[in-house]
């Protein structure tokens, strides 16, 4: 299965994974980090996407250029910074991109920004098939929402990468193409 093969809810998701796996692998924690992610993931079960757009905006930490707490940026190394602020809003324009207007490929792109990322700095890129909640190729459409308890599995997965506080490199863990 490849990115090309998902809705827009699991390239979201995906995001979420990505945003993990950098925040995970370099030890970067911060409450408003875990509250965005959480949100990313919720797209997978939002039965109202303007509700779920609206909450995404107030947000502390949103990526839509909205100043944020000070001990976010804090929280990132100095050399990190422009990877992790970049990672931040790609994954952020995965769901906002195509919310009020046809569906394009714009949303796969972000998706792409995001995972070119994590293989800058060698960091195992989080398997396509763990998002793959719909069981078929919607390829960019938007797909329905899932139950809870799927979507529970999936922010589940991404609170795992971002517990990790080993840092191996990729070199340990091969990294999907």
């Amino acid at each position: 299965m490849s990115i090309e093969e998902l809705s827009t809810r699991e390239m979201q998701a995906l995001g979420a994974l990505c945003l993990s796996a950098f925040c995970g692998h370099f030890a970067i924690m911060h409450s408003a980090i875990e509250e965005l992610v959480t949100h990313q993931v919720s797209l997978l079960g939002a039965a109202n996407l303007p509700d779920w757009e609206g909450a995404g905006a107030i947000l502390r930490l949103n990526g839509r250029g909205d100043p944020m707490p000070e001990d976010v940026p804090a929280a990132v190394p100095a050399e990190l910074k422009d990877s992790f602020f970049r990672l931040v809003d790609d994954t952020v324009e995965i769901g906002l991109i195509d919310m009020y207007g046809a569906s394009t490929d714009q949303p796969r792109k972000y998706l792409q920004k995001a995972i070119e990322v994590l293989k800058a700095h060698r960091i195992a890129i989080p398997a396509v098939e763990s998002v793959n909640v719909q069981q078929r190729p919607l390829r960019g459409e938007w797909g329905e929402p899932v139950a809870e308890s799927v979507q529970r599995e999936v922010l589940c997965r991404c609170m795992a990468l971002l517990d990790c506080r080993d840092r191996e490199s990729a070199d340990d863990h091969p990294m999907e193409s």
